[in-house]
């Protein structure tokens, strides 16, 4: 089978071409790397439809190419457009399915929210992916829709929050908030399972951690795994908030980018009480998530083997 993966060189993109070994792979992306002689790579962006046309046809697409930043003028133009781009190619080119990444945060701030709980999005980023679910719904195409919420595992950002925890980092808030986080390779496990399943088809699954532990809690198994005391300081989100702005500006200021763990966008990720139900994935498709220890576990693991911690 001939699959295509749109942002197949991103954090979550690399698992998921890596479950994808009996397939024949075409990766879409921005960046170009050093892949595997078994992907094919086609550089592009997925707001230009002739560049991204050039990675097709294909059987099945797994369109995971987003923005997450609020402060990006290309927002919707890049998660809702770039998806009517690839639907168009894929009904051109006849595609079987249409996998689609999506988030929790399409249904805005929720409690254990099930796949048809009322959608209600607060920020552009989360109403962008509410915007490219509806696009993906009323395409007519088969499609396969995960939302996960914040994922979680080896990847920069994560390894700034980790150094940032070795030094103390205090928390934001009280941490009594839910922070429900979904393990990176549980979410590429799940896109795979979903590749030509019709019990797939026409339908939204939420992938995320069996458990739903308060952020406080989250960061107490992090500093455990670490083998550290966790800290007894917090901090207040408004002074949080006014810290990131200002560390943006200055950012700015002297040509730098801002450090990921200091983005506005990602803080109020942290401190949103947020979570979903899973039970979906569990009773139709027989996946069974991780537990937030367990991804805590192996992401620590992957840091301490690779020598970065």
């Amino acid at each position: 089978m001939k699959i295509l993966v749109t942002g197949g060189t991103g954090f979550l993109g690399q698992r998921v071409v890596e479950k994808l070994g009996k397939h024949k792979v075409t990766v879409f992306s921005r960046s170009m790397p050093t892949g595997s002689k078994k992907v094919s790579y086609v550089l592009g962006d997925i707001t230009n439809p002739d560049e991204l046309e050039k990675a097709f046809p294909a059987d099945v697409v797994i369109h995971l190419v987003a923005t997450l930043d609020e402060y990006d003028s290309n927002l919707f133009q890049v998660n809702v457009d770039g998806t009517r781009n690839v639907i168009e190619l894929c009904k051109k080119y006849k595609v079987k399915q249409l996998i689609h990444m999506s988030s929790t945060g399409a249904l805005g701030e929720t409690k254990f929210a099930k796949e048809d709980s009322q959608r209600n999005p607060k920020t552009n980023y989360e109403k962008s992916k509410r915007d490219a679910e509806d696009v993906i719904i009323n395409s007519g195409m088969n499609y396969t829709i995960v939302r996960a919420p914040v994922i979680f595992g080896p990847s920069k950002i994560w390894l700034d929050v980790i150094k940032a925890a070795e030094k103390g980092f205090p928390l934001i808030g009280s941490g009594s908030n839910h922070f429900h986080v979904a393990y990176v390779d549980d979410v590429a496990s799940l896109i795979a399972k979903c590749i030509g399943n019709k019990k797939a088809y026409d339908q939204i699954f939420h992938v995320a951690t069996s458990d739903t532990p308060m952020y406080r809690e989250f960061y107490r198994m992090l500093c455990k795994s670490l083998g550290i005391e966790m800290t007894k300081k917090s901090l207040p989100v408004a002074a949080v908030r006014i810290f990131s702005t200002a560390h943006r500006i200055s950012s700015r200021l002297r040509g730098k980018k801002p450090k990921s763990i200091m983005e506005k966008s990602n803080i109020d990720r942290i401190i949103l009480d947020r979570t979903v139900s899973t039970r979906k994935i569990q009773t139709v498709l027989r996946f069974k998530p991780v537990t937030t220890k367990k991804a805590i576990g192996e992401t620590v693991n992957y840091f301490k083997k690779s020598g970065l911690i």
